[in-house]
């Protein structure tokens, strides 16, 4: 092949490449991956006793401050939808004689 057929192909490729349009992908939300209810069930069971934990240490607790000090915290580990645990926790923040 001679520079000139070698060009004519490069041409010939370039503008076939170019005549190609190249639309982009479409954009693919990232899916969280399912957690099956088992696994769910056992992080909650986790969760519920690590605030319940909270609780208990804030009874027993020596001084007010420690005590709202652990009711904060245990209000803080506590998911938004758990409104049944955060009654709790206020009604207990209340029995101690702590300012809501």
């Amino acid at each position: 092949m001679t520079k000139s057929e070698i060009s004519k192909v490069v041409e010939a490729v370039v503008a076939a490449l170019e005549e190609q349009k190249v639309e982009p992908k479409a954009v693919v939300a990232k899916v969280t991956p399912k957690v099956s209810r088992e696994a769910k069930k056992a992080q909650n069971k986790v969760l519920w006793r690590q605030i319940n934990g909270k609780v208990k240490k804030a009874e027993n607790a020596k001084t007010k401050v420690l005590a709202n000090g652990f009711l904060k915290e245990a209000m803080s580990m506590t998911p938004a939808n758990w409104t049944s645990v955060q009654n709790k926790i206020v009604a207990k923040q209340e029995a101690l004689g702590i300012a809501v």
